[in-house]
């Protein structure tokens, strides 16, 4: 199986602040196994603590999608940065860039 992700990224990219929020959903290429496939979820990049993502996300048995929620946890950065999200299930990993954009 394959995993991807997406995120609504017009929520976090105009004026990143606090509290603001975004969906992301990762979906595997076909249904998950008795039991669910869990996705584990990581943001790097030296602004990491700014984007707050579970650390798993459980794709139902018999599905091929779940939703989670992306939160922005500070008032913003001061500078146009990204991060990284990567979505991790058994031994495959997708990376997905989020932009962040100072406060206007």
């Amino acid at each position: 199986m394959c995993v991807s992700g997406a995120w609504n990224r017009d929520s976090l990219a105009e004026n990143s602040a606090e509290g603001k929020s975004a969906t992301g959903t990762v979906t595997l290429n076909g249904s998950a196994p008795a039991g669910g496939a869990v996705v584990t979820l990581t943001v790097i990049g030296a602004e990491s603590r700014v984007v707050l993502v579970p650390a798993t996300v459980t794709i139902a048995a018999g599905s091929s999608s779940a939703t989670f929620q992306v939160m922005l946890a500070s008032s913003g950065v001061s500078a146009a940065t990204e991060v990284t999200l990567n979505a991790s299930y058994r031994d495959m990993t997708r990376s997905f860039v989020i932009r962040l954009e100072p406060l206007r």
